[in-house]
């Protein structure tokens, strides 16, 4: 192709972007200012990128159909590999000015498969960003290590000789020394702030051609990061790319609960140095322990998730989860004491499913708070082909408040004493903790056994609030909160039936803490199927809950629907939230009668500066709006028509494309399973 129509092409596919972006944005004003902005900085190249990105982000082109949605190899094909040009194209870019002072990477490898080690090193050397060392370190010592054979000795010596990049620890030598943490190459300083990162690769893995490239952009956009993460996939044993791990972005609880830094992670020398630096004796969760010391020290946006696989992993995941809860329990402990609200018990333990009417009951063994530490093993979670985790994933336990503490548990309802009934007995039958009080907020029942059973209900120490204008399920809650006594709110359906005891102690847990907002539960259908993990922003429409129908028992993707994690929003079937932060935020919007409303309050309370949790500890069942659906099966119609009401002032109010941090934009949003996304939100490879 002629330079001519090179170039027409470029403003042809410019002018369609510019176009798109407009819309994106609202209109051509916002997105002329928007290209100029980045024109100024970035040139034609760089706008040509940033548009390509928005593009992509605001998932303007419909996703592509035919394909199973776990054929990974062809979505490596079509969205992860590169063409010749573009990689030729890449590395002009990667010596050019753009990066020029960009970091030094020091990387130290550690052993691993160490019939592997060969295209460790050569994937390494294909790397297009030249700015990289690399020392490789025995976990004993190089005379003990059996992974320092001959073979990997030779392989190593011979890329030392071919590249002065690599090099051999000198024997005795630690990572922190190995590693020169804190020292600056030679005239790269002038501001006094290294610009060096060191991070850890196992001996196996490979990382892509463009893997320390994209890190370096990443870093030369936001220079303050202190750690930088990115998405991994493993390879099988013929080299075959599987089992893509797309992350969220920085969630703490989900970071604690399984280790998110196995892949390419990247720290900044200066923080490393300050925090004593790598220790060997953590082995494989080396990175996870360095990693958690430093965050602990740094502000939240210093930790950067780059969604791009930049690391293929090979080598079995069965590796010893003692170090990794060691390390979890050692966080904990620091917390606690720089004053944090963090109990102080890490288990390696998952939920069991146990059913028990008993008030006591709890789903893992109980440690001994009291003591301040304690660490209780479930072969549960410990056993991968029972939990379906990956061994070392661990639970945080942290200090349930005492029944002094009381949670105010407010259930709407209209009629369906059945429902209600079950709701309440549950409540008082199961409920481990004691202090809370329960209040039914009356939406014009008329039904005479709807009234005896409020009177036993009285009789039991319930109140009963009445409000008899028309179905407004956020002014329900509003009236039932500004009735209530308690510390905390607990809003519930009264389509609710607890099933095991410390489900309020779990989620108190968790609202006491000063940082947190909304605490979500586990909610499953009477079939056992998962009916709420978390709602993620975004995915099937505006919003939609993680794996939704999935088998009791499952893990689902990576972990994700039985560990702690951070989501931007939970279910109000069963909300807790501190009533402080209930009224900061002036409750639940009453403009929004029927549906979202608690999608709104929960991104209110996050915008306001909490962090809401989902936990999967805290299991109900939910038996789905059965007296909603009862009283809508005649006006069907009219409700849709809410519900498109109510979608189109949640896109104006909170935006309809802006990614969620607890998702990522190489997965779908037309599904709640985390299938993959065709084609990814993310700029093309083509375009970096």
């Amino acid at each position: 192709m002629s330079w001519i129509a090179r170039q027409c092409r470029k403003a042809k596919s410019l002018r369609k972007n510019m176009k798109l972006a407009a819309l994106a944005r609202g209109g051509w004003a916002s997105g002329a200012a928007l290209a100029l902005g980045i024109l100024r900085g970035q040139g034609v190249d760089g706008l040509r990128r940033g548009l390509a990105v928005l593009v992509a982000q605001a998932e303007l082109r419909p996703e592509e159909g035919g394909f199973a949605p776990g054929d990974y190899q062809e979505w490596v094909r079509r969205y992860d590999t590169f063409s010749g040009s573009a990689l030729t194209r890449l590395h002009r870019r990667a010596s050019g000015p753009e990066l020029a002072a960009g970091p030094l990477f020091r990387l130290a490898l550690l052993p691993g498969e160490t019939d592997f080690w060969d295209r460790t090193l050569a994937s390494l050397r294909a790397q297009v960003y030249a700015r990289w060392e690399l020392v490789a370190v025995a976990a004993a010592g190089q005379g003990q290590d059996p992974a320092w054979n001959a073979d990997a000795r030779a392989v190593l010596a011979r890329h030392a000789g071919e590249d002065p990049r690599i090099r051999l620890a000198e024997p005795g030598s630690g990572l922190v020394e190995a590693l020169a943490l804190g020292e600056c190459p030679s005239g790269e300083c002038p501001s006094g702030e290294c610009p060096v990162y060191v991070g850890v690769v196992r001996a196996g893995d490979e990382l892509p051609p463009h893997a320390l490239f994209c890190a370096a952009l990443a870093l030369r956009e936001r220079p303050q990061t202190a750690l930088l993460y990115a998405d991994e996939d493993r390879l099988d044993a013929a080299g075959q790319r599987i089992a893509p791990w797309f992350k969220p972005d920085r969630n703490p609880e989900l970071m604690l609960a399984q280790d998110m830094f196995s892949g390419l992670c990247l720290l900044r020398a200066a923080d490393a140095a300050v925090v004593g630096g790598p220790r060997l004796e953590f082995g494989p969760w080396l990175a996870y322990d360095l990693a958690w010391r430093v965050m602990e020290r740094v502000a939240p946006e210093a930790v950067v998730h780059v969604p791009r696989i930049l690391c293929h992993r090979r080598g079995a995941l069965d590796r010893d989860p003692a170090p990794g809860l060691r390390a979890a329990q050692e966080h904990l402990v620091r917390a606690a004491e720089a004053g944090a609200a963090y109990s102080s018990a890490a288990h390696s333990g998952t939920h069991s499913g146990t059913h028990s009417g008993d008030a006591s009951a709890c789903a893992v063994p109980a440690p001994d708070l009291s003591s301040g530490l304690s660490v209780v093993s479930d072969p549960a979670m410990s056993d991968p082909a029972v939990s379906g985790l990956p061994r070392g994933c661990v639970r945080a336990v942290y200090a349930r408040p005492g029944p002094d503490r009381v949670a105010s548990i407010l259930i709407p309802t209209r009629d369906r004493a059945d429902l209600l009934a079950a709701c309440v007995r549950s409540i008082m039958d199961r409920t481990a903790h004691k202090g809370y009080e329960i209040i039914v907020i009356d939406n014009g029942s008329a039904l005479e056994e709807t009234f005896r059973l409020f009177d036993a209900l009285r009789g039991e120490g319930v109140r009963i609030v009445r409000d008899d204008a028309p179905f407004n399920y956020s002014r329900l809650n509003n009236n039932g909160a500004a009735a209530a006594k308690g510390e905390f709110l607990c809003l519930m359906n009264n389509d609710i039936e607890v099933i095991e005891g410390d489900w309020l102690g779990e989620m108190l847990s968790f609202a006491a803490r000063p940082d947190v907002g909304c605490v979500g539960a586990r909610l499953l259908y009477p079939d056992g199927t998962l009916q709420h993990g978390g709602i993620l922003r975004g995915v099937c429409g505006f919003a939609g809950h993680a794996h939704l129908g999935l088998p009791r028992g499952a893990a689902g993707y990576f972990g994700r629907a039985a560990l702690h994690q951070e989501m931007s929003a939970v279910t109000a079937a069963c909300l807790v939230v501190r009533r402080s932060v209930f009224n900061q935020v002036d409750g639940l919007d009453e403009s929004l009668p029927e549906s979202y409303n608690d999608v709104d309050f929960c991104l209110r309370v996050r915008a306001a500066g909490y962090r809401n949790v989902w936990t999967p500890y805290a299991e109900l069942f939910h038996h789905e709006s059965a007296s909603r659906r009862a009283r809508a099966q005649n006006g069907t119609a009219a409700m849709n028509e809410q519900d498109r009401r109510t979608t189109r002032l949640m896109r104006t109010r909170w935006g309809a494309l802006a990614e969620d941090s607890a998702y990522n934009p190489n997965l779908t949003r037309r599904s709640c399973g985390f299938d993959l996304a065709w084609p990814p939100r993310v700029a093309p490879l083509s375009l970096l």
